[in-house]
């Protein structure tokens, strides 16, 4: 029998396209950038495809379109998270479609490096002037706005997996192996060391909690760089909102409330937009970290109303830890007399960072470093104020001059090793006010916004910059009542305003440590103080190798003991106006205005309150312009040998 052949062909069907990712386009504020989608798609044939828009999608984000196969962003695109996209591809052969849904993320803009109105002081870096601001004729249609140079970089915050079958109960994420969605203790219980999980998404509007106030549960599983673990705050209606929650401003019932949570050497850990906080009438500790827990993250999360400090790094082999835009508030210790209850308190470790957090009425101070062997670290970009006022006797009074609790930073032992750097960097604190001691237990501390205290243990290396500190009742910068031996500090560009010194020895700056240099600060509105500087030292002794050039003081109290000016002590260039006189040792003599008005200043207006609600707030009268004198404008000298920062041994940067 023969073999016929045919000469006809068999038309195989042709499939769709398939989506075998989802894409996942991510840009930034102002830079965009382009996401190639034909990488998540296989087409079996290798036809040509064609990329449109679903009739039934969202719109396409402002400064995003469709180029071919490509998703561009423009550098038009701006901040947010736009939910709902739908993209068709076509098979240009079959004509069949495939579509997919998906989130458009671009990320806040990148922040500046550092700022750019309190520029640092160096080569060419100011024009002379005297004070905090640079000369500038913007700044009373301007609100200055600090970027935080220490900011960690988060990405995008993971989500679970889209689908149709996300659970409504404790469960595996059937769309993904490695995530798992909690809805109440048990569910946090089982996937919180399971290192199956690596993302543990905890569902808003449930308590993790067994409803006791000392609850805790020990993380003792870590996560690796790149491979970090998770536990995000979810909220399964609508699931984009992680990308910019608040749970301070949630109502209880929606926020995920989590016991304490203690990382027993846990390193490489995130923690997204949980809280913390009073349960049913019964108040929660934070977090506790110990052994070798480094590495970890706390963003966007709220602690309140803690029975102990919210935040305690308690071991000397931690290392970088950072809270990032948390807010710690009403720590007032259930009522009862205290003064050991902090927001952030590092009792040992090593630079661990509080970055643009924000914190009110704390029992304690909103930061510490304690008595253990801290080395290095970051306070940058934070509030922080009290709202609640005393009048002495443990009653609230709107107008008194007591708060419950201590101050901002207090400093016991910090950078021991004698070579470290702590940053204090760019905050805003006011409304300090003295202890009530009826309210508070007795002694138990000061309200002053940035403290050295306990007197037994030397402070080195701590660097204060670009920091506006105003209305408070308790000094300013306090460097004093501590070890006097230690010394590098810089006390660089901050604002001083309305500074009231309370009783006796609060001035604004308070100034004690050997090796320290004073430059470009501002002290304005503080004659409510009987003297503006006071350099003192408990011992009888003299001040020697201190550097003060370029501060600016307007309608404040006298300079104090001059007496204790040694014979390194250094001190000119400094202006003066509506206040006393001080004399200058060691540089050229000072610039002094009769008046504030004489000067023709501008106004400053900041941004305050930056992560619950921003408030502008305007210090008058410190900027200087085109219109102020020259002589105040080229008063600091900006060559040769008594510029600012050549006298070497003084201040972090030689140490640093």
């Amino acid at each position: 029998m023969a073999l016929i052949a045919r000469t006809d062909s068999v038309q195989l069907p042709n499939n769709a396209p398939e989506w075998t990712g989802t894409p996942n386009p991510t840009w930034q504020e102002g830079v965009g950038g382009s996401y190639e989608m034909a990488d998540d798609v296989f087409d079996q044939e290798g036809d040509t495809l064609t990329f449109t828009l679903n009739s039934g999608s969202a719109a396409l984000p402002t400064g995003v379109s469709i180029s071919g196969s490509t998703l561009v962003g423009s550098t038009s695109v701006v901040e947010g998270i736009t939910s709902g996209v739908i993209i068709d591809v076509k098979d240009a052969d079959s004509g069949l479609i495939a579509s997919a849904s998906f989130f458009i993320v671009a990320s806040e803009a990148s922040p500046e490096t550092s700022p750019t109105l309190f520029d640092d002081y160096g080569s060419n870096a100011f024009a002379g002037e005297a004070g905090a601001l640079a000369v500038n004729d913007a700044w009373a249609s301007t609100v200055y706005d600090y970027f935080p140079a220490n900011a960690p970089t988060m990405g995008v915050i993971p989500t679970p997996t889209t689908g149709s079958a996300l659970p409504t109960s404790n469960a595996v994420n059937p769309n993904a192996d490695n995530e798992y969605c909690a809805f109440d203790r048990a569910g946090l219980v089982t996937a919180i060391n399971d290192a199956t999980y690596r993302y543990v998404f905890l569902a808003g509007g449930n308590d993790f909690t067994n409803g006791s106030d000392n609850d805790q549960l020990d993380l003792t599983l870590s996560g690796e760089s790149g491979t970090e673990r998770w536990f995000v705050y979810w909220d399964e209606d609508t699931p984009a909102n992680v990308q910019d929650i608040k749970p301070w401003n949630q109502l209880q019932g929606t926020r995920a409330n989590v016991p304490r949570i203690a990382l027993d050497s846990s390193s490489h850990t995130r923690f997204v937009g949980l809280s913390w906080g009073e349960i049913g009438g019964q108040v929660m500790r934070c977090t506790i970290a110990t052994g070798t827990a480094s590495n970890n993250i706390w963003y966007r999360c709220n602690m309140e109303n803690a029975l102990n400090h919210s935040w305690n790094m308690n071991s000397s082999n931690t290392n970088n830890n950072i809270v990032y835009q948390c807010v710690s508030h009403d720590h007032d210790g259930n009522g009862l007399p205290d003064d050991d209850i902090h927001a952030f308190i590092v009792n040992s470790g090593t630079n661990h960072k509080i970055i643009s957090c924000e914190g009110w009425d704390i029992l304690g101070d909103f930061f510490q470093v304690a008595n253990g062997v801290t080395n290095g670290g970051v306070v940058e970009d934070c509030d922080i104020y009290r709202k609640t006022f005393y009048d002495g006797n443990g009653n609230i009074d709107v107008n008194g001059i007591y708060g419950k609790g201590e101050g901002g930073l207090d400093f016991k032992n910090i950078n021991p090793d004698g070579t470290s750097r702590f940053k204090v960097y760019g905050n805003r604190i006011w409304g300090m006010r003295l202890v009530d001691e009826t309210a508070h237990t007795p002694g138990g501390g000061s309200g002053a916004p940035i403290q050295f205290s306990n007197n037994s243990v030397a402070k080195n290396g701590v660097d204060v910059r670009w920091n506006v500190i105003f209305d408070s009742d308790d000094s300013g910068i306090k460097m004093a009542g501590g070890n006097l031996t230690g010394g590098d500090h810089s006390i660089v560009r901050n604002i001083l305003s309305d500074i009231r010194d309370i009783g006796s020895n609060r001035p604004p700056l308070y100034l004690s440590p050997l090796t320290t240099e004073e430059y470009l600060n501002t002290v304005t509105d503080s004659l409510g103080a009987d003297s503006v500087l006071k350099y003192y030292r408990s011992n009888s002794t003299n001040i020697d190798e201190h550097d003060s050039i370029g501060n600016f003081y307007q309608d404040t109290g006298a300079i104090g003991d001059q007496a204790r000016w040694g014979t390194d002590f250094k001190r000119g260039y400094n202006a003066h106006a509506g206040t006393y006189v001080v004399a200058s040792k060691g540089y050229g003599s000072n610039y002094e205005a009769p008046s504030k008005a004489a000067l023709n200043m501008g106004d400053f207006t900041f941004k305050r309150k930056k992560m619950t609600g921003v408030e502008n707030f305007t210090i008058s009268g410190i900027v200087p312009t085109s219109s102020t004198p020259s002589g105040f404008r080229t008063l600091v000298p900006t060559s040769g040998g008594d510029q600012i920062g050549t006298s070497s041994g003084l201040g972090v940067d030689d140490v640093s």
